[in-house]
């Protein structure tokens, strides 16, 4: 019998088995998996850049169609849906690699690409930059641990099966968000929400712009940021203004003064302006799940498609100083590829 002694034991109880369930039931890959190198062949390589370009042309051009400002992070998008390509099989391979503006026959050496771009920026000295996707899976169903250990090593995309919609779940996917981005709020679901996919970018950027031509820039570490006067039609700036940045000077160190970047974006719209009509479904993809994927959610078979980012860098010249809307890209410094891009609008 219980008594009323005995109920705050049992409470107490039932809160460590419900924290230790949390702690065990959801394991982040990217936290158990170190990332690997793998060495791409240059044919990989061109194919991947061909694809890359493309989809972060793309993106440019459709989020520059919205009124307002926009941030958004192209690695991260490219990783989810690179994610969901080796996911997938038959048509939805084919949904996936329109996606990310690929004819390849599979997604091997577009791993083998992205591989050689996220490692570089991963290692522990590039501390001024995080990232990572996600794609949560809401279903009582077992995961192919060497699925999520291939995303995990190969290009840092965590697949995660989440087992139902109730808090637990949620807090874990705010966890993961906030490792990149604290203030950023996880999005809501439910049972009816199969696939979430997740993915975050920040970076703190200390080097003052200079200006060269229309563009300023500046380099720090293995970044470059450029920023550009707002024109109503959207282009990245050709590679030539990268190979002078290169040569700036760097700043002796932070600067007081910031300019913050930050926005979320959804990639659903932009994935179904490319006429896609589904991304995932079952039973076969996701690495042969024992169940059809629930035919409920969103009709294009991924709930939500959310993207984050958070930006700092000096505020002290150039555009960021003048108070007026501008538009900025991020580039990795090595391969010259452009990881974030966005207008902003103060």
């Amino acid at each position: 019998m219980r008594t009323a002694k005995t109920m705050p034991l049992l409470v107490f109880a039932f809160f460590c088995l419900a924290s230790c369930r949390s702690n065990t039931t959801y394991k982040i890959p990217t936290q158990i998996y170190a990332p690997t190198a793998r060495q791409a062949d240059a044919d990989d390589l061109a194919q991947f850049r061909r694809s890359y370009l493309a989809f972060s042309q793309y993106c440019g051009s459709e989020f520059s169609r919205q009124d307002g400002g926009f941030a958004f992070p192209i690695v991260t998008a490219y990783q989810t849906g690179l994610t969901l390509l080796a996911a997938s099989e038959g048509k939805t391979f084919t949904e996936a690699a329109t996606f990310l503006h690929t004819d390849s026959p599979d997604e091997y050496p577009l791993v083998q690409g992205f591989n050689d771009l996220y490692i570089p920026l991963v290692q522990p000295e590039n501390h001024q930059m995080k990232f990572g996707s996600a794609v949560w899976m809401i279903w009582p169903t077992p995961m192919q641990t060497e699925f999520q250990t291939e995303m995990a090593e190969r290009i840092g995309s965590d697949v995660v099966r989440l087992g139902n919609a109730g808090i637990t779940p949620h807090n874990a996917m705010a966890a993961w968000i906030h490792q990149f981005i604290y203030k950023a709020k996880a999005p809501d679901f439910d049972k009816s929400d199969p696939i979430v996919c997740t993915g975050a970018l920040s970076v703190t950027f200390n080097s003052p712009l200079a200006k060269n031509g229309d563009i300023w820039g500046a380099k720090d570490g293995n970044l470059i940021f450029l920023a550009w006067e707002d024109k109503d039609l959207w282009q990245l700036p050709a590679e030539s203004y990268l190979k002078q940045v290169v040569n700036f000077e760097s700043a002796p160190g932070p600067s007081p003064v910031e300019t913050v970047i930050e926005g979320e974006a959804d990639l659903l719209p932009m994935a179904k302006a490319l006429g896609l009509e589904k991304l995932i479904t079952g039973p076969n993809d996701l690495r042969n799940l024992s169940v059809e994927i629930i035919p409920q959610g969103d009709e294009i078979g991924v709930a939500i498609m959310r993207q984050y980012l958070s930006i700092k860098i000096d505020g002290t010249t150039g555009p960021p100083s003048k108070g007026e809307p501008f538009r900025w890209a991020l580039y990795d410094r090595r391969t010259s590829l452009p990881l974030a891009i966005g207008r902003f609008v103060p």
